[in-house]
């Protein structure tokens, strides 16, 4: 397919689309699309930044292993630039990472500043085309960071009476604590979805009935994903073919539509 033409532009110049995966409920699966969205761009030959925001920092386990100095946590507190924090791991296609750790947490209850990750991507965000943000599930002072310096958030959601429920608090948070317009609710992800079980397949199409947001494409379960961390590559490189990977695919094609 051939690549749409993004652009966005503030006073005058361009910046990069800056996509969170965000949702109150964890499990639903925020750090492996919020990886696989990163990864796929870059191989597309976008400019990529991949910035993991969730103190448990698991986004690492979908890339070769590396030693690092810096995460997210040391630009947050001023212990070094948002340059020196970014990593380039050994791949055969070209992205960026900042990486967490658990001291994240412990610094949020410090951090005041609501605008603090507007100022960290600042200085580099003339260098990418998207910088993509995996997060914690809770709307803390991070994600709230995250969220008001996002041009777009994504809502992973598994199709099950609760976590359904659960969305209606996400969009609360979004649009109440956060103060984030609705407008920039880039959709709603079904993921993680038993294709085979009726109760998904019901509570899928309750989803699509409620939320006009909902996109085309669902990512199905998929006994392969759980198994690529144990060998620190992507789904694409593990099973390409495999449904998992094919979908998240045409979630990424999607996304680029969207925008």
């Amino acid at each position: 397919q051939a690549l749409p033409k993004l652009v966005i532009e503030e006073n005058g110049e361009k910046t990069p689309f800056i996509i969170s995966l965000m949702n109150l409920k964890g499990g639903c699966g925020k750090t492996t699309i919020a990886s696989h969205l990163a990864i796929l761009l870059a191989k597309l030959e976008f400019k990529v930044l991949l910035i993991d925001c969730d103190h448990q920092n698991q986004c690492r386990f979908f890339f070769p292993d590396q030693e690092y100095d810096y995460s997210i946590k040391n630009v947050l507190s001023d212990e070094c630039s948002t340059e020196e924090a970014i990593y380039k791991p050994e791949t055969d296609f070209d992205i960026d990472i900042i990486y967490s750790d658990y001291s994240l947490a412990l610094f949020a209850a410090d951090l005041k500043d609501e605008e603090m990750m507007l100022k960290i991507i600042d200085p580099v965000k003339q260098n990418y085309d998207f910088i993509i943000f995996d997060t914690s599930p809770n709307f803390d002072i991070i994600n709230r960071n995250v969220a008001k310096a996002s041009t777009h958030i994504a809502i992973p959601i598994i199709p099950t009476k609760l976590h359904i429920e659960g969305l209606g608090h996400n969009i609360i948070g979004l649009e109440q604590i956060a103060k984030i317009p609705m407008d920039r609710i880039l959709g709603v992800i079904p993921n993680i979805v038993k294709e085979k079980a009726a109760q998904h397949r019901a509570y899928l199409e309750l989803l699509k009935e409620e939320y006009e947001s909902v996109y085309n494409v669902h990512i199905p379960e998929d006994i392969n994903l759980p198994k690529v961390n144990d060998f620190r590559i992507n789904i694409f490189e593990y099973r390409e073919k495999s449904k998992s990977s094919q979908a998240l695919k045409k979630f990424t094609w999607e996304t680029l539509r969207r925008l």
